[in-house]
């Protein structure tokens, strides 16, 4: 038996959908949206998700995207009412096939069932650790707060992590891109994560958005060299980054920068709460901005 995830905005396709797969004894589940599809994915490890193309905000290309990007190879069939999309198909990762929705009763249960039985799906082990210096640090001061620093450029990271090192008030760990951060930020759980905002991959922005996606309410600090200020803009809509600051500041006024670091970590808990509930009740616009189209809603994987 398998478990399949059904993900599909409206009630009565998903509805449609129990009843064709329904009879083929496998376990359902169902998600309203696509947020509630990464998380419901990760809920229930399904072997199998039917995903809905046309979604708001966050349509089936787009959530297929942001399940990759998590490295999770489960086969994907899209639903969809439109006939040209063979092409976004083509280059999502892990599609097995679609279907359009006039062709469901005749098309959906064959191309599942074959889906199934020829999946090679597989899970690999997380390559991410903590170093022993980190693991040490926190053995050695568990009490301290913890801070997460990201920068797939050594020597800026390394810079970074001393300056708070220094002050001698926190643990600090460091990843070298947005797919480690992903990792380490359900290992250590930490107080605060600062982050480059350009960085090949999972950037700062697609790392705060989908942290944002699965419900994982952490303050984030951006720096960047690079960053324009559109970028800046749509990074700063997400209610837990909490501030920017140019890569050359750290080095030209250290003390301010430790001081903002400080402020940040410093959330009542009347703004914890606050955070966490914005992250409960997740407002999709805050993803989008007109004309930047970096992040989880790169073009790339737009609505075709």
């Amino acid at each position: 038996m398998s478990t399949i995830l059904v993900v599909d905005d409206s009630p009565t396709n998903r509805k449609i959908l129990q009843t064709l797969l329904e009879p083929l004894g496998h376990t359902l589940h169902f998600a309203v949206n696509g947020v509630d599809g990464v998380r419901q994915a990760l809920a229930c490890s399904p072997d199998l998700i039917t995903l809905d193309v046309e979604m708001p905000y966050l349509n089936g290309f787009q959530t297929a995207r942001i399940l990759s990007l998590l490295e999770f190879s489960i086969p994907v069939v899209f639903v969809t009412g439109q006939q040209d999309i063979q092409p976004f198909v083509a280059k999502s990762p892990y599609a097995v096939g679609s279907c359009l929705k006039s062709d469901l009763g005749q098309k959906l249960v064959p191309l599942v069932e074959n889906a199934l039985a020829t999946s090679t799906r597989k899970y690999s082990d997380v390559s991410y650790a903590l170093t022993q210096r980190e693991v040490l640090a926190l053995m050695a001061t568990p009490t301290r707060r913890k801070i997460l620093v990201v920068d797939d450029d050594p020597p800026t990271a390394d810079a970074v992590a001393l300056a708070l090192e220094n002050t001698g008030l926190y643990n600090v760990f460091k990843a070298v891109d947005g797919r480690e951060a992903l990792v380490k930020n359900a290992l250590l759980e930490p107080d605060l994560i600062i982050s480059d905002m350009v960085m090949p991959g999972i950037d700062g922005i697609t790392l705060a958005q989908i942290l944002y996606i699965l419900g994982r309410p952490v303050p984030i600090l951006f720096f960047s060299s690079q960053a324009g200020d559109k970028q800046i803009q749509k990074g700063m809509k997400l209610e837990s980054v909490r501030g920017f600051f140019p890569k050359r500041s750290l080095f030209e006024i250290q003390e301010g920068f430790q001081l903002n670091v400080e402020k940040i970590m410093g959330l009542s808990p009347r703004e914890k709460s606050e955070l966490t509930n914005a992250y409960q009740q997740i407002d999709l616009e805050r993803l989008t901005i007109q004309g930047e189209n970096r992040g989880v809603l790169s073009s790339g994987f737009g609505t075709p």
